[in-house]
Parts: structure tokens; C-alpha cells; sequence
């Protein structure tokens, strides 16, 4: 499921790419300048994918194309720095990698077209005008999912129904992670679950939110899927209460139990 989510995303940032570099009909020359802005890191394996299907499209990296690089590490307030310096250097096609990242993008440039490989709300982001005509000069895929969220609280609850204290990693700079949220928080009163929501901007910030969610008693721990917490999924893993469920960081919609 997770092979072919992200080959059907490569496919998309593909097509959308190849078009306006061929529309410029640019010269023999001058090769094709391509820059990457990842809210992750290296290892991200949408960016990994994206390489592979450059590859595969018979485009090699220094010769044919050039991929100038940069990651943020899960720190989405270096985003603006990172993207402005890409745009020094020309590149022709910005590709990125959320939302905090293309409405960084978006704010420094009207012209170079840019490409979201993952928004949680293109439209109420200010990213697209619609769906279906986006406008302007980005394009991409919304990632997000109406009712997800809230979901995964309730089946928190059906697989540990003694569960009644949940802590909730949340970045509130991404503006993605603010519906996800809601919608846990509307199940969790149904639920009559009781949130703890933890603010974490960045990870160095990890540390103290799980002293607090120890202190707190938490007896299940959730992450929002973002940059944040997905960079760190190591350090959430060795945080295990008597009983637990998290959030796999890897495909973002499925639960694992954790026993001590």
C-alpha cells in the first residue's frame, strides 16, 4: 500500500514537472535546474521515490538534470531561509515537501512553478484556489484525509478500551496539523477520552514534552503526522507507558499496540 501511494505521487510530481521545463524549450546547454525542499530529511522516502522516477524517466542527476537539495530536519521555521536560497540559485521547478514549505515557497515567488508533494489543505492553506483549477503558479496533492484523525482515536479505543488519558503531539506551525486536531478532539469527548495536548516545534522540544506527558500519566501516546514527529519516530519509540498505542510514523494511518 505505502509502494504504491508513493508511485502514485512520483507519477503526479512527474508529469507535473517535465511540462513546464519543456514549455521553456530551453537550449542544449543549459541543463534543467531542479530544487528540492524537504521538511524531513534525506532519507524521506517520497524524495527518495522522486529521485528513482527521475531515473527511470532517463534523466541522470549532473548530466541531464541538476537536483540542488536542501531538508529542514523537521524544523519548519528554517523553511523561509531554505527556500529563498533555492530560488538564488535559479532553479527552473521547485519540488517540496508539505504545506509550511510551499506557502513559503509561494510567498517568495509568483514565477517559478512550484510542486507540493504533500498538503494537508491546499485550498484553506491559500496554496490552490481549487482542486480543480488550482491557478497561480502551484500544483501538487493534498494528502489529507477528512475524518482520519478522529478515527484513529476510536481505534485507539476498541484496541486498549481501558484507555482513558491520551497525550497528543502537536506543531502548531504547521497549519496542517490544526484539523487533525479538531477532529481528535471531537472524538475524544465522545469517547469521553481526555486529551493532553503537548505543543512540539521542534525536536529538541521532545525531551520536556515526554517528561510532561509522564508526569501527566498519559496512558497513550499519539503523534500527528508532520515533519516533527515523523524525523524523530526513533525517540517516540522509546517512550512506552504500561499501555500504549501510537502512530506508525511510516504510513501515517495504521496502530500498533506496545506492551512494557
Amino acid at each position: 500500500m505505502w509502494d504504491s501511494a508513493v508511485g502514485g505521487i512520483v507519477t503526479l510530481i512527474l508529469s507535473l514537472l517535465v511540462a513546464p521545463l519543456a514549455a521553456h524549450a530551453q537550449p542544449p546547454s543549459q541543463v534543467p535546474r531542479v530544487g528540492v525542499l524537504g521538511e524531513r530529511s534525506p532519507t524521506d522516502p517520497f524524495l527518495a521515490a522522486f529521485r528513482q522516477g527521475m531515473r527511470e524517466l532517463g534523466y541522470t542527476e549532473g548530466q541531464s538534470i541538476v537536483i540542488e537539495d536542501r531538508y529542514t530536519h523537521g524544523v519548519l521555521d528554517r523553511v523561509p531561509t531554505l527556500a529563498a536560497e533555492l530560488l538564488r540559485l535559479k532553479v527552473d521547478v521547485l519540488v517540496v515537501g508539505g504545506t509550511v514549505a510551499a506557502q513559503s515557497a509561494k510567498a517568495l515567488t509568483t514565477t517559478v512553478p512550484i510542486v507540493f508533494t504533500r498538503s494537508g489543505d491546499p485550498v484553506g492553506s491559500g496554496l490552490v484556489a481549487s482542486l480543480a483549477r488550482p491557478g497561480g503558479n502551484a500544483t501538487g496533492l493534498s494528502t489529507r484525509v477528512s475524518g482520519l484523525s478522529g478515527k484513529q482515536i476510536e481505534i485507539l479505543k476498541t484496541a486498549v478500551p481501558q484507555v482513558s488519558r491520551v497525550a497528543v503531539l502537536y506543531n502548531p506551525v504547521n497549519p496542517s496539523a490544526r484539523p487533525a486536531l479538531d477532529e481528535m478532539r471531537e472524538a475524544a469527548r465522545a469517547l469521553a477520552v481526555e486529551l493532553h495536548v503537548l505543543e512540539v516545534r521542534q525536536p529538541n522540544e521532545l525531551a520536556s514534552a515526554f517528561s510532561a506527558l509522564t508526569a501527566w500519566r498519559a496512558e497513550a501516546l499519539l503523534a500527528i503526522s508532520e515533519p516533527c514527529s515523523a524525523t524523530n519516530s526513533p525517540n517516540l519509540r522509546s517512550w512506552q507507558p504500561r499501555t500504549a498505542c501510537r502512530q506508525c510514523t511510516r504510513g501515517g494511518s495504521s496502530w500498533r499496540p506496545v506492551a512494557s
